[in-house]
């Protein structure tokens, strides 16, 4: 009797914390190379003033000078730094408009060996850029508007910028930090809610499914429950029937053939190093039990555990098969089941038996080369 039953369960664990938190860190690299890209565009952003292109990768750090109070604005170009010309300090960030113009810059002004400085905006309308005479693309900045007012200007507020959708190129790492660092916090944001979302999403979903699980796993345990019994009845039955059919038959064969047994029992197969007869006065099949003088009986035989070649009880003797001629060709062995139900008769051929020798007859095991499994995988004897 064979029975195959299948029972599915799924459950599945969010650990909520660590998954956001590689949510989060997984969006970072994302962020950080979107903003590299963007820069890498705006460095190529540029604009025409005072007859020249001006490029806004090539502000950066570029100094600004004053000119004197009440002095011309120079208009031609210069080779050198006029000597009325007061260096002011130098452009840090190019603001850029959500169209991608130049809308102003900042200056580092003031301080002294970068301690101290003030970083202040002013537009590109109070820059004026007198050509280089010496190197054709170069030029000077000067600062045309109120100085004493760029002196008054507060420090730039960035955030005010990221509000109203400007962007800052920079070179500086503190900067691109900080222009990245608001992005960064809202994709990140956003990527915690979502993983949130889906994290309880699909713990509802594992929820529901487990109970479904469950629900069938139940109904396929009590319907194999019901089958299994119903196949035990029958089996029972059958079996039954079987024992009596058998029964009679042998009776009736044994008593047909122990004249033949008799007269073949000298050429019965070996079993290993003992020996397997025919006890003409029992008139049924027996067996040699080693180097003693006691012979067994088939009666005897019927019953008796078999060993496997690793020494395990296999199952027992049920029944023994004789040839036409009244020869022994089987035994059969029952394995398998539980309490005798469910067990499995094959048939081992009568010379790979060997009888184990005992202190009495209860002791007596026969023993086969084989093991449960080999015998399992065997057809079914069906007599």
């Amino acid at each position: 009797m064979k029975r195959i039953l299948t029972s599915t369960a799924i459950v599945m664990l969010a650990a909520m914390p660590f998954f956001l938190q590689d949510a989060a860190t997984a969006e970072k690299p994302e962020v950080n190379a979107e903003a590299s890209a963007n820069a890498q565009a705006d460095a190529g952003i540029s604009m025409e003033q005072d007859g020249m292109t001006i490029n806004a990768a090539d502000l950066i750090g570029h100094p600004v000078y004053v000119g004197a109070e009440g002095e011309a604005t120079v208009d031609e170009a210069v080779a050198d730094v006029p000597d009325g010309w007061e260096r002011a300090g130098e452009i840090g960030d190019v603001i850029l408009t959500s169209e991608g113009g130049i809308e102003s810059i900042t200056m580092d002004i003031g301080g002294f060996l970068g301690m101290g400085e003030k970083n202040v905006q002013t537009s590109m309308d109070n820059l004026k850029f007198v050509q280089d005479s010496d190197e054709e693309g170069e030029y000077f900045i000067v600062f045309t508007g109120d100085r004493s007012k760029l002196e008054m200007e507060e420090e730039y507020d960035r955030a005010a910028l990221d509000e109203d959708s400007y962007s800052v190129y920079s070179e500086r790492p503190e900067m691109a930090a900080q222009q990245t660092s608001t992005e960064m916090e809202q994709e990140t944001e956003q990527a915690a809610a979502e993983t949130k979302q889906e994290v309880e999403q699909t713990a509802d979903a594992a929820e529901q499914n487990m109970e479904k699980a469950g629900n069938e796993a139940e109904q396929e345990l009590e319907q194999a429950a019901n089958e299994t019994e119903q196949e035990v009845e029958q089996t029972a039955e059958a079996a039954e029937q079987n024992m009596e059919q058998t029964a009679d038959a042998a009776e009736k064969e044994m008593e047909q053939t122990a004249d033949a047994a008799e007269q073949n029992v000298d050429a019965a197969e070996p079993v290993a190093t003992d020996t397997a007869a025919v006890d003409p006065a029992a008139q049924e099949p027996a067996a040699n039990n080693g180097d003693s003088d006691r012979v067994l009986t088939a009666e005897e035989l019927d019953g008796m555990p078999v060993i496997g070649s690793d020494g395990d009880r296999l199952g027992e003797v049920s029944d023994i098969v004789l040839t036409d001629s009244g020869e022994i060709d089987s035994v059969i062995i029952d394995v398998g089941g539980f309490l005798g139900l469910g067990e499995k008769p094959v048939a081992i051929p009568f010379s790979e038996l060997t009888l184990q020798e005992g202190e009495g007859l209860a002791d007596q095991t026969v023993k086969i080369n084989r093991t449960e499994e080999e015998l399992e995988q065997m057809e079914r004897w069906e007599g």
